[in-house]
């Protein structure tokens, strides 16, 4: 199956029904269908197959709509922010070597949605694309900051859509409610499979947890994908359940059980699903949120179609849903262990560190310090020190306003060995992150590295 195969099917089957909303501006699967397209026979006019081009649009829908296109078209699409600096997108470019870049100036939609085939070369072109042709390339940089591209065909997304559908209870009567970024690829995956279900995508217009609550109530949401950052900061703003939310879905990093609690008395009728993945893996493991109380800190049991080895403490990974580079096995350089069927995750290959001989395993760390019930958040990273080889620099965000640094010092010396106990402990207001909510720790190891240096 190609990923724009269902769309097109269910524009047949039900031409009327709303696929994407953002703000005042719907379009319906009719409307979706012509645009792909229209937007197709123009681009392979233009392009060759396997080209690259690169899609720069603040607006959702109209990246989705080339990307589309471009994949219909037999186009490789790398989504970038909009407002992404200039020396960051240089970088990608010459990385890259994109034949165009597709921004907003550029943009010329046809809107009276009119489809004439009238280049038979193009459509020609459009009936060669194959279910292991590439069409993305997922720009990632997990927690390190490190921009690296995983190419992804066809098959890699759209073997796992009906699975998704099944664990994530949802449906073509699903109105789902995004709220990030579609080049984050989770985010991205997640509206490329529901739309493949015949249902609807809501993009938030604004970044603010209120206009999150009003939309979820006047557009009637009753899915929600979020990272677990996203969730907590919605959380502050209830104050009554909601029961028109179905099914809710999380992913990124690991949540907090407080956090899940707060979900389920929040939203009392959704099935809450949190997900264990990487760019170059996809899905791995899930759990429901009785698993996830019952199995404290586990990430869940096997994906269906999911191997999961534990190799020198390393997670590998064998399914059909890797990125084509990345198989038959590979692994994301996370590190676990399991418990009967449930995988727990201890760390990072990349994020153990040699300190005067002694390896350090810095998540272990991180730990730690949130099972204090005090500590909302922390973070820990290792700068290069003359005398000590490493010092270890914790950041942590309280919870319990009244705590004391010299008491967060005295809890890790009772609850760390020694040479698991940060050097420096700086209490922040709220941790760095990247646009897709992860934990920015390249940001933060340069904060540390610049005061103490």
């Amino acid at each position: 199956m190609l990923i724009y195969d269902k769309v097109l099917e269910y524009a047949e089957k039900n031409p009327e029904k709303i696929a994407l909303i953002k703000g005042d501006q719907k379009i319906n699967y009719r409307e979706l269908s012509l645009k792909i397209k229209s937007i197709s026979l123009s681009l392979c006019k233009k392009f060759s197959p396997g080209d690259k081009v690169i899609i720069k649009l603040k607006d959702p829908v109209k990246s989705l709509l080339y990307l589309y296109g471009a994949a219909r078209a037999n186009l490789v699409s790398i989504l970038i922010e909009a407002d992404l600096s200039d020396k960051e997108e240089k970088n990608i470019i010459e990385k890259l070597s994109p034949v165009s870049i597709i921004e907003s100036k550029m943009i010329t939609l046809n809107d009276n949605l009119e489809f004439t085939a009238r280049n038979i070369e193009a459509n020609n072109q459009l009936l060669e694309t194959k279910k292991e042709d590439i069409f993305l390339g997922a720009l990632s940089s997990g927690s390190t900051g490190e921009v690296k591209v995983i190419w992804r065909d066809h098959q890699s997304w759209t073997s796992a859509f009906d699975i998704q559908k099944e664990i994530f209870s949802l449906n073509q009567n699903s109105k789902l409610l995004i709220t990030g970024s579609v080049v984050y690829t989770a985010n991205l995956n997640n509206t490329l499979q529901l739309l493949a279900a015949g249902g609807t995508v809501v993009f938030s217009e604004s970044v603010f947890p209120k206009h999150w609550v009003k939309i979820i109530k006047e557009k009637e949401i009753n899915a929600l994908f979020m990272v677990p950052a996203h969730y907590r900061i919605l959380l502050k703003e209830l104050s009554k359940s909601i029961n028109t939310v179905k099914s809710i879905v999380t992913a990124g990093s690991k949540m907090d059980l407080e956090t899940l609690k707060k979900l389920k008395k929040f939203f009392p009728e959704a099935e809450i699903c949190e997900f264990y993945g990487a760019s170059e893996l996809s899905y791995v493991s899930f759990a429901y949120y009785d698993q996830l109380l019952k199995n404290k800190g586990t990430v869940g049991r096997a994906f269906p179609g999911v191997d999961i080895k534990i190799k020198n403490n390393e997670i590998w990974v064998k399914s059909p849903y890797l990125a084509p580079d990345y198989r038959p096995e590979a692994s994301a350089k996370d590190l676990g262990y399991f418990e009967g069927s449930y995988l727990y995750l201890s760390g990072r290959k990349d994020n153990i560190i040699n300190r005067a001989g002694n390896k350090v395993n810095l998540f272990n760390i991180e730990s730690s310090l949130k099972s204090n019930k005090r500590i909302a958040g922390a973070a820990v990273t290792a700068v290069d020190d003359f005398l000590k080889d490493k010092l270890l620099v914790a950041a942590v965000v309280k919870s319990d306003p009244d705590l004391k640094l010299k008491e967060v010092y005295k809890y890790c010396k009772e609850n760390l060995k020694a040479n698991y106990q940060p050097d420096k402990i700086v209490f922040r207001k709220k941790l760095p992150r990247t646009k897709s909510g992860k934990l920015d720790r390249k940001k933060l190891a340069n904060n540390f590295k610049k005061k103490y240096k």
